[in-house]
C-alpha cells in the first residue's frame, strides 16, 4: 500500500504544497533536527562534487539540466548509520512540441503525467562521505523523434531526501524533509525545416528549487 507520505509526494503540484506535505507529516524520523543529516542545498552552477558540470548543455541526443543535490553530515553522523542513501521522486512532468514557426504556431502535446514516481539515483551519480551526502541529476528530453519539430519545451519536478538505516537497530527511516526542485529544458530548432538538429536554448531553459506548472509557453 502507498505510505501517506508517498500519496502527498504523488499529489503535490508546486512549493507551498511540499512545504504543507513537510510540515503536516513531521514526525520523529521525518525532520533533519536531531538525526545528524542538514537540509538539502540545490547547486546547478559550476563544477559538481563528483566533477560534473552543472546547468544546461547537450549530451548526445540530450539537452538536460546538470544539477546537484547536498545533504551535509555533522561530524560523526556517518558512523551513527550502517547506510545513508539519497531518495528521489519524480513528480508532474511534460514535454510539448511545435513544427511550424516557433512564435504563432500551436503545442502539441508529446506526454502529460504525474511523473515515474520513484526515481531513485544511480549509484554513479552519488555519493556518501564523512561530511555529505551528495546526488547529481541531469534531466531533460532527447531530440531523438523530434525531426522536423521547431521547439520542444520539456517540464519536470523532483524531490529529494536522505534515508538512513541507525545501526542501533530498526530499519530505513527519512532523516531530512524532501528538497522540491524542477528542470525546464526549453529548445529551438531553426533548421528543421532542413532537417537539422541545431537546438538553441531560449530563455525559458532553467532548473531550481520548487515545483512549478507543467504548463508550454503562451507562445
Amino acid at each position: 500500500m502507498e505510505s501517506g507520505f508517498l500519496r502527498l509526494q504523488r499529489m503535490a503540484g508546486n512549493s507551498a504544497v511540499v512545504a504543507s506535505v513537510q510540515r503536516q507529516n513531521r514526525d520523529a524520523g521525518s525532520s533533519s533536527r536531531g538525526t545528524g543529516v542538514g537540509a538539502g542545498r540545490f547547486l546547478n552552477s559550476g563544477t559538481s562534487l563528483l566533477g560534473r558540470a552543472l546547468g544546461f548543455r547537450s549530451s548526445g541526443p540530450y539537452y538536460v539540466n546538470g544539477v546537484e543535490i547536498v545533504f551535509d553530515l555533522e561530524p560523526g553522523a556517518r558512523s551513527r548509520y550502517s547506510v545513508l542513501r539519497p531518495r528521489q521522486w519524480s513528480g508532474p512532468e511534460a514535454v510539448y512540441f511545435k513544427t511550424g514557426p516557433p512564435l504563432g504556431s500551436p503545442w502539441q502535446t508529446r506526454s502529460r503525467g504525474n511523473g515515474a514516481g520513484p526515481d531513485d539515483p544511480q549509484p554513479e551519480s552519488q555519493r556518501v562521505t564523512d561530511t555529505a551526502v551528495v546526488y547529481d541529476d541531469s534531466p531533460g528530453p532527447s531530440v531523438l523523434g523530434h525531426l522536423g519539430h521547431t521547439w520542444i519545451h520539456a517540464v519536470q519536478n523532483f524531490t529529494g531526501w536522505v534515508e538512513g538505516k541507525p545501526r542501533t537497530g530498526g530499519d530505513f527511516r527519512r532523516l531530512t524533509e524532501v528538497v522540491a526542485w524542477h528542470s525546464v529544458i526549453s529548445v529551438v530548432n531553426p533548421q528543421a525545416a532542413d532537417g537539422g538538429t541545431a537546438y538553441q536554448a531560449m530563455g525559458f531553459t532553467t532548473s531550481g528549487t520548487g515545483w512549478v506548472p507543467t504548463e508550454p509557453p503562451g507562445l
